[in-house]
């Protein structure tokens, strides 16, 4: 497990993620939130269902550190309470649509590996672009 400081391999800033392998490929991430931030003194279904906003919120936060890293698996805890999540995916066995993510995945490796040199000198001006 690496907690809290980072990895470059993972997309987001978990509290707590635990990683395999030689690229450190994430497998599951860990979200706390203090029991005054998050108030949840049983099951979270409830609370989630009622649109509690600090629930939803949390639960947020928490699936888009899921999808973004091409995850399954992770966890809640208010230290108190623990949830735990799963992402499943509908029962036609078709997987949910992916383009957002490699949007995502485009915009993570141009901001790592963003610069070329092309051999020829090109203008600068031609090299300016704005997204």
């Amino acid at each position: 497990m690496i907690t809290i400081g980072g990895l470059s391999g993972v997309v987001g800033d978990p509290d707590i993620f635990w990683v395999t392998g030689e690229f450190m490929k994430p497998k599951f991430v860990m979200e706390y939130k203090t029991p005054w931030v998050l108030s949840v003194t049983g099951s979270i279904i409830p609370e989630y269902k009622n649109n509690s906003a600090e629930v939803v919120k949390a639960i947020q936060q928490l699936y888009g550190y899921l999808t973004f890293n091409d995850l399954r698996h992770g966890a809640l805890s208010t230290y108190n309470v623990t949830c735990f999540f799963r992402q499943t995916y509908p029962s036609n066995g078709k997987e949910p649509p992916k383009l957002f993510g490699a949007y995502i995945k485009i915009l993570r490796l141009a901001d790592v590996d963003g610069s070329h040199q092309h051999p020829r000198r090109v203008p600068a001006a031609a090299l300016v672009a704005t997204l």
